[in-house]
């Protein structure tokens, strides 16, 4: 778990959802992507595509507005508290519920890495 506070978090740990309606992923983006899309899950860290280079912020805002249309929200809503020049990044999405969180996730917890292992520990 991240910090002491009271939450909700899913069995693998992979984010966490607060009960203030505040949701806590963290994330490993992979920058000028072919195509933008979830990966699946690595290390516990959620895998996102985008297609902007990592360039003066590009891939940050590309991932901002792909995590808004994901979980249907506005980009205003998502957050990019830490990693602003890393790959591994985490991302606060205000107004959203445990249950609608894993909801989105839930097809993702089970896809494969690379090298072919399940990512469902």
């Amino acid at each position: 778990m991240w910090g002491s506070q009271r939450e909700i978090a899913n069995t693998q740990k992979r984010w966490r959802a607060e009960g203030n309606g505040i949701a806590t992923l963290r994330i490993r983006v992979q920058a000028g992507a072919r195509r933008e899309g979830i990966v699946g899950f690595a290390d516990d860290l959620l895998r996102v595509a985008v297609q902007a280079p990592p360039v003066e912020g590009a891939a940050n805002r590309a991932l901002v507005r792909f995590l808004a249309r994901f979980f249907h929200t506005s980009p205003s809503r998502v957050r990019l508290v830490r990693g602003e020049k890393s790959k591994i990044k985490t991302v606060e999405l205000s107004d959203i519920t445990a249950e609608t969180l894993g909801k989105h996730l839930e097809p993702w917890m089970g896809k494969t890495n690379k090298t072919g292992n399940t990512n469902d520990v």
